[in-house]
C-alpha cells in the first residue's frame, strides 16, 4: 500500500496546530460567548467571573455577547487534572488555583484549591485568578516576571491587586499571535 507521506505529515500538522491559539486568533471587535458552568462552587460568583472576563477582553477591543461565534467556558475541575501545568520550583499541584490547558485554550478550569484561600482573600482572589487565566486564553503560553505588577505572572501574590494587563502582559500576549487587535500594534 502506497501512502503519500507529505499528505499525512500536513494532516498531522494541521490537526496539531488547530489547538494552537495562533491558528485561530481572537479578533478585536468580535463578540465572544461566555459559558459559565453551573458546577462552580457557590463561592465562585458567576457575575464576578463574567466581569473578570469582560474586563480583560475589553482591553483588546472585544466584548462578551450571547451572539458570539467563539466561546470561552469557565468550569470547575475538583481533581485539578491540569495535564500540562509547568510548575516551577517550590510550587506543587495543590497550589494551582485554576488552569487553561494549552490544547484547549478557550476553557478555564477552576481547581478546588481556590476554596482553601477564598475565606482569607475573598472575591479578589476569584477575580484575579480569572484575569490571570485570561492571559492563557488569549494565547500567552508562559508567565511574566514576578514582582512587576503583571497579571500574567505565576503567583496570586504578584497580581492580587492588579486590575489591568501591564504593558509587558499585552506585549507577551500579542507576541504569541493568539489575538489580532490594534492594541498589539502599539
Amino acid at each position: 500500500m502506497n501512502t503519500n507521506k507529505g499528505f499525512l505529515t500536513s494532516l498531522i500538522f494541521s490537526l496539531l496546530t488547530a489547538c494552537d491559539p495562533a491558528s485561530s486568533p481572537w479578533l478585536a471587535g468580535e463578540p465572544i460567548n461566555l459559558i459559565i458552568d453551573s458546577n462552580l462552587p457557590k463561592e465562585i460568583k458567576p457575575d464576578l467571573v463574567k466581569t473578570a472576563v469582560q474586563d480583560r477582553l475589553a482591553e483588546f477591543g472585544m466584548k462578551v455577547s450571547p451572539y458570539g461565534r467563539r466561546t470561552i467556558t469557565v468550569s470547575y475541575d475538583p481533581d485539578c487534572k491540569c495535564p500540562n501545568c509547568m510548575l516551577s520550583g517550590g510550587v506543587s499541584k495543590d497550589m494551582v488555583l485554576a488552569y487553561v490547558n494549552m490544547y484547549d485554550f478557550d476553557k478555564i478550569k477552576i481547581c478546588k484549591n481556590i476554596l482553601t484561600w477564598y475565606p482569607e482573600e475573598g472575591d479578589n482572589l476569584v477575580y484575579s485568578t480569572i484575569t490571570h487565566e485570561m492571559c492563557h486564553v488569549l494565547g500567552f503560553n508562559g508567565h511574566n516576571e514576578v514582582g512587576k505588577g503583571n497579571l500574567c505572572s505565576p503567583g496570586y501574590q504578584d497580581h492580587g491587586h492588579t486590575k489591568k494587563f501591564s504593558k509587558q502582559d499585552i506585549k507577551d500576549i500579542c507576541s504569541f499571535g493568539g489575538i489580532k487587535s490594534t492594541i498589539c500594534n502599539q
